[in-house]
């Protein structure tokens, strides 16, 4: 009977808030009759002037005409306004009989259509003394909470609610649940594979650092840990090493037996790989073909102008970018080798750039120079 109450005051409430608004009135309806009644007492003051005192120039009678002709005016103007609230009288009362109305009946029609109106009360209290199997699963997670945080040795406790948390989508949690098993039993490649996982999860999908060195790990420890190598792999497509995710894809998918769970997805890492490096050599052999010898030498020309200008103001990461990809696409390797490390000399105090820069040496396979080492040091 509460809950009837309760609902009925709600929907009043909700009526009331769609009828308040409705009926407001204009607010200039009193400036209006203002407005008459000065053109009124205009017309009178100069009627009683011209009585009084004559108006031989005609200059009175001009002004009654004209205050006449503004009360007119207003006087129409009033009648319109009239006749605009009455007709926004009647849309207020149309809407007010539908907000009576149509509320409360598809509010209440729609809870006995897909609501529970018979289903009773249920208390905290109830609840709690349901059969653990019953209860709702924030209970569970609350109650198995409480119990690690006295028994925090329990390492049964902490592997049930990791796989919990899994299921719940809460990956750093389920991380660090798992980590509370490995301090208590010891570390092993399956665990580290599950924690590195959570660990990528939880950060979007990224591999992080501590993730791959924990697959590394455990791949090292037991080769068979297929989704270890898949992480890896992708680790290594996110750092731009393409040649070496491309051979750790198609390791996974040469393994026998066939894992039905990583074997379709690496081979469908390996398609898009291949795809996107084909795609790359079309770009490339377009634009190394330069037709006859004039266009070659106004080609080189252009890139040696490109490689002057770096070489003597410096430049952008872009602008090296163009000149290594040029000379690649001229097949003058060693220029491309010494541009890209002019550009990392220039870039080094900026990581993103070595980052995007070392992604260009992969990319286009740029040979390493000789002397590299030796002359960083």
């Amino acid at each position: 009977m509460l809950f009837w109450a309760i609902s009925i005051g709600l929907v009043g409430v909700a009526v009331i808030s769609v009828l308040v608004p409705l009926a407001r009135t204009p607010e200039d309806t009193q400036a209006e009759v203002s407005s008459s009644d000065i053109y009124k007492s205009q017309l009178e003051q100069v009627e009683a002037d011209i009585a009084e005192n004559g108006d031989p120039s005609g200059v009175l009678a001009a002004q009654r005409a004209e205050v006449a002709r503004r009360l007119l005016r207003e006087e129409r103007s009033g009648k319109r306004a009239q006749s605009s609230r009455s007709a926004s009288n009647m849309s207020v009362r149309l809407a007010s009989i539908f907000a009576l109305a149509v509320i409360p009946v598809v509010s209440f029609g729609t809870y006995i259509a897909v609501g529970k109106p018979g289903q009773g009360d249920f208390p905290i209290s109830a609840r709690a003394a349901l059969p653990l199997n019953e209860r709702p699963i924030g209970d569970l997670v609350k109650i198995a909470e409480q119990h690690l945080a006295k028994n925090p040795e329990d390492a049964r406790g902490w592997q049930v609610i990791a796989d919990v948390y899994r299921r719940l989508n809460q990956p750093a949690k389920r991380a660090r649940a798992l980590e509370q098993v490995v301090r208590i039993n010891g570390e092993s490649p399956p665990l580290k594979v599950e924690i590195a996982e959570a660990l990528t999860i939880a950060g979007g999908n990224i591999v992080p650092a501590r993730a791959r060195i924990m697959f590394e790990s455990a791949l090292g420890e037991d080769p068979s840990l297929t989704k270890a190598a898949v992480y890896l792999a992708l680790s290594l497509e996110q750092e731009g090493k393409i040649p070496q995710a491309l051979a750790r894809w198609q390791a996974i998918a040469g393994q026998k037996p066939a894992s039905p769970e990583f074997t379709p997805f690496a081979q469908q890492r390996i398609a898009m790989i291949l795809s996107r490096g084909a795609d790359q050599k079309n770009t490339a052999a377009a634009e190394s073909d330069a037709g006859d010898g004039s266009t070659q030498e106004m080609i080189a020309n252009m890139v040696n102008g490109l490689a002057q200008r770096l070489a003597e103001d410096g430049g952008s990461v872009e602008e090296w970018t163009r000149l290594v990809r040029s000379y690649m696409v001229l097949e003058r390797g060693h220029e491309a080798a010494l541009a890209l490390k002019a550009a990392q000399d220039e870039h080094r105090s900026d990581d993103a750039a070595v980052a995007q820069l070392e992604k260009l040496r992969n990319q286009f396979k740029v040979p390493l120079l000789a002397t590299t080492e030796g002359s960083n040091n």
